[in-house]
């Protein structure tokens, strides 16, 4: 296997344990072990990274089946944000959300449908400034990004790469 491939392999590992554990909070590392397949120290290594990270926590004991207790793992929902932007054919919406998707905020972007790419940047940029407050901007993590109806650029590379140099953050292109 090839270092990108391996790199690919441990990515893909460590969003299914990421996903895995955002869908079933209170879960075990033997349950982990079970649904997703890893052997233990594959397992552990990633647990352990997502932890020193901030995206998951061990927050209580699952009850005993003899012997010691097993921790239970959540997602830590506050410990960074997302966003997403829909632009539809009259307006336009941001969102901020934590972790485990829960809207955080809202901001409405009339007129959205008039602007070309090059005004979008700037007024999405002063959206998420408006919208994100007081919280760190390094605990953004990126914006998702979906178009229903916008009528100026049906591929959105383009609107993404100035979102995302103008944000300094990742843009994704939800749409397609």
């Amino acid at each position: 296997m090839g270092l990108l491939q391996s790199g690919k392999a441990l990515a893909e590992q460590a969003r299914a344990l990421y996903v895995t554990i955002r869908r079933q909070e209170g879960i075990t590392r033997q349950m982990l072990s079970d649904q997703l397949g890893l052997p233990a120290t594959t397992l552990n290594r990633a647990l352990d990274k997502q932890i020193r990270l901030g995206l998951i926590e061990e927050y209580d004991w699952a009850d005993s089946t003899g012997g010691r207790r097993p921790g239970l793992y959540r997602v830590v929902a506050d410990a960074r944000y997302l966003l997403g932007l829909h632009l539809g054919l009259e307006s336009g919406e941001l969102v901020l959300t934590d972790l485990l998707l829960r809207p955080l905020g809202r901001s409405l972007l009339p007129g959205i449908e008039t602007i070309l790419i090059e005004g979008l940047e700037k007024t999405v940029r002063q959206a998420v400034i408006d919208l994100a407050g007081e919280r760190a901007p390094d605990k953004l993590l990126g914006l998702g990004f979906n178009q229903s109806a916008w009528h100026l650029e049906p591929d959105l590379t383009a609107a993404c790469q100035a979102l995302q140099q103008a944000l300094g953050i990742p843009v994704m292109n939800l749409s397609g």
